[in-house]
């Protein structure tokens, strides 16, 4: 915990959260130990949050396509079992502690680099 001395305020860091490519358990690249290339999912069906309707977006036109988006939510959850249920795949933030709360899916990197580090 750390306290600021000029408001007497404290901060403290509760959890950190990782991007991940949220696949589901039976997908082809469910299995993969490497990050996956964007290009890779040139042909999947997305489900869309700000993640993939923002940066994803312009990410996959650099690659040469456009996600085919084809549900769209603002809810993780929503999205997760949308993912688990084959649905399509989403790129979302996951808690390493709550992962095993999870619907059934695979969390992988995504090969795609962010202005500030490093993203999926």
């Amino acid at each position: 915990m750390q306290r600021n001395a000029e408001g007497g305020l404290y901060r403290e860091l509760l959890y950190t959260d990782h991007w991940f490519l949220v696949l589901p358990e039976d997908h082809r690249l469910s299995r993969a130990t490497e990050p996956i290339p964007l290009a890779e999912l040139r042909a999947e069906n997305w489900i869309a949050g700000e993640t993939v309707t923002h940066f994803l977006s312009a990410q996959c036109k650099q690659t040469g396509f456009a996600p085919r988006i084809v549900h769209h939510s603002s809810e993780y959850r929503i999205m997760i079992t949308l993912v688990s249920m084959g649905h399509g795949i989403s790129c979302l933030p996951i808690i390493d502690r709550l992962a095993p709360l999870l619907p059934p899916v695979a969390l992988k990197k995504l090969d795609v680099a962010e202005k500030t580090g490093t993203f999926c």
